[in-house]
């Protein structure tokens, strides 16, 4: 429940030169009373204090009732203490020994701490600034005193731009909701100032302490709160949802399924390949790029280590019509290629280098890695043989773990790379405790294919990228396994995922023929349930609840939160949004749920849904804050 609740005020901050906005530490404030003179009611205050809607759940006894207001001097020195009543009314009568300048500007603070020992978050505070006019008292808010967020606002603002800002002009400048003010500091900031002041307020924060001015703009300091951040989505649950290969949270993607025989669109006749087989194949979206294996195998054309280039049956083109060759012969062991960007990358046979052919001009130029690559055997540094693109990123995969021999097969290490980066290292992880001799590789984004190459019977496998796990696997037949090239033989071994039309295509060993598999459509809907976060902390407040998050038309987000004191009860929590169980989050930056305040660990639902089968949101970070 959220009470409106009043009488609450703003920290103290140390400085060796204080502002009226700025009063250094004060000790112990003396103990005045109204009958110290006479003449008492001559400087006497009075006003109300009103704090905006808070988010935490404390009492409204805890802080309406007989906060601390003080009045402090231009040497930041209290001279008047007194209280406020049930209501948020107070009144401050200095005595006889002070006697105020007219014109001088004098600080004026509420506190309340809302713990008994009034330590860490728990405590409310407001400000304004008054000053004597020689028969009475002006402020902030003008003849009638009052503190609130924005005033207390404004006065953030002085204290952070003093050498422009004065106190004084401070004075008359807020009336009801609104700020009028000639300094344009005031008039420009005062409104976006205010908004972080009255959520600071909310979680029990100080404004003056927790609030810094740098390069035109106002910012919660970094100390001021911790965060909790989820930067990879794979310590979690998923429900028709995956990582990608950068730890971004996706729906499930698209799938081939080589056991069922309707996910094979198409197996068709290269022209004109001359009977140099078809197993490394690539397409820019347009077109198919095809070379064969190495020198060894099929090769019988003066052309076979030339890349040559065929119609895809996409964007107007015959699929299969062959047209022509790209430049001169490349890289003899061509064990795997991809296309990016304008250009077909195959092995060079050197570490952390690929050999590029530009698919214009066929020129041929040396790419460095700003990675170190991992050979394919054992998963240790060396020249990369075995990769493949998703069409962001290339992943350069191994069929052993850091194994002592070629034969281990204990497994799989992945690297991705971001080729828009240098090839930089984006990061590395292994797969299963077996794998197998392995000559293709497969990735669409969201799983990952490797290709064994077995006597009769191959072997495909699907990973998650989110967290490694196999998903499934098939077998298919290749009926030769010669290196002459056989017309009719069936030995699929090698090919890429084509992110432009959405289709895998697999080419044969041994023949001029091509396999065209359905890659299918990313779900409608899925979630994602993380692990547990520990706030790190017996009884915190949260701030904002915020992501990083790319929606493309047709796709959407939604997060909600649940939270207990010890995990055994977060297991059965009930899953808020920003006001009740009924709504979720759909925007990022807003407030967590005060239900969840003084709850040590969190756990995150996030539903991703999308109505454009070729489409995904994309939930790429997420982080909440815990303040002190």
């Amino acid at each position: 429940m959220i009470k409106r609740l009043f009488a609450v005020g703003l920290a103290l901050v140390a400085g060796a030169a204080p502002v009226a906005c700025s009063p250094a530490s004060l000790g112990t404030a003396p103990s005045l009373s109204t009958s110290d003179a006479p003449n008492v009611s001559a400087y006497r205050l009075s006003g109300t204090v009103a704090f905006p809607e808070r988010q935490t759940l404390s009492s409204g006894a805890a802080v309406i009732d007989r906060a601390t207001v003080t009045l402090y001097d231009a040497s930041n020195q209290a001279v008047a203490v007194g209280q406020t009543n049930a209501t948020g009314a107070f009144s401050l009568d200095p005595g006889s020994a002070f006697a105020p300048t007219t014109g001088a500007t004098y600080v004026l603070d509420c506190y309340k701490p809302l713990s008994a020992n009034g330590l860490s978050a728990d405590v409310a505070r407001l400000r304004t600034v008054v000053a004597w006019t020689g028969s009475g008292w002006n402020s902030v808010s003008g003849p009638t005193i009052v503190i609130n967020a924005l005033t207390t606002a404004v006065c953030v603002i002085q204290g952070l731009q003093a050498a422009t800002v004065q106190p004084q002009d401070l004075i008359g400048t807020v009336s009801g909701a609104s700020v009028t003010s000639r300094v344009s500091a005031i008039a420009d900031q005062w409104s976006a100032v205010n908004t972080l002041v009255t959520d600071l307020l909310a979680k029990d924060q100080d404004p003056v302490a927790r609030l810094d001015f740098a390069s035109g703009r106002y910012f919660v300091l970094p100390d001021a709160a911790s965060v909790v951040r989820l930067e990879r989505f794979d310590g979690g649950t998923f429900t028709s949802t995956t990582m990608d290969g950068t730890g971004a949270l996706q729906l499930s993607g698209p799938k081939p399924d080589p056991g069922d025989p309707a996910s094979e669109l198409q197996y068709f006749q290269v022209a004109s390949a001359s009977g140099d087989g078809t197993p490394q194949v690539v397409s820019d979206g347009t077109y198919l790029y095809t070379r064969t294996w190495s020198s060894a195998y099929a090769n019988t054309s003066a052309d076979a280590l030339k890349w040559k280039k065929f119609g895809s049956g996409y964007n107007g083109t015959t699929r299969g019509a062959y047209l022509g060759t790209l430049g001169s012969a490349t890289f003899a062991g061509c064990y795997a290629a991809f296309y990016w960007n304008g250009g077909i990358y195959q092995p060079n046979g050197a570490a952390n280098q690929f050999l590029r052919v530009d698919t214009t001009t066929g020129v041929q130029t040396t790419v460095t890695t700003t990675a170190t690559t991992l050979e394919r055997d054992r998963g240790t540094p060396g020249p990369a043989y075995l990769f493949t693109c998703d069409g962001t990123y290339v992943y350069v995969v191994a069929m052993g773990i850091n194994a002592r021999t070629t034969t281990d097969y204990n497994g799989y290490t992945v690297q991705v790379l971001n080729p828009a980066n240098g090839f930089s290292l984006v990061r590395q992880f292994t797969m299963d405790s077996d794998s197998y001799y392995t000559d293709g590789v497969l990735c669409d984004g969201a799983y990952l294919y490797p290709i064994e190459y077995r006597s009769g019977n191959a072997r495909l496998r699907r990973y998650r990228l989110a967290d490694g796990a196999r998903e499934d696997e098939w077998t298919f037949a290749q009926s030769h396994l010669g290196y002459p090239y056989n017309a009719a033989s069936n030995d699929p071994l090698a090919g890429s995922w084509d992110p432009v039309n959405k289709v895998f295509w697999l080419g044969d060993l041994t023949n001029d023929k091509i396999h065209l598999l359905r890659g299918g459509v990313y779900t409608d809907t899925g979630s994602y349930v993380s692990a547990p976060l520990d706030s790190l902390t017996g009884a915190p407040h949260y701030g904002r609840l915020s992501w990083n998050a790319t929606l493309p038309a047709g796709t959407s987000l939604s997060v909600k939160v649940r939270s207990a004191s010890t995990l055994a009860d977060l297991a059965t929590a009930t899953w808020y949004g920003p006001t009740s169980a009924a709504d979720s989050y759909t925007t990022s930056g807003i407030s967590l749920n005060a239900v969840h305040a003084r709850q040590r660990y969190l756990q995150v639902q996030a539903t991703l849904a999308s109505t454009n089968a070729n489409n995904s949101p994309k939930l790429n970070a997420l982080s909440v804050e815990v303040l002190p």
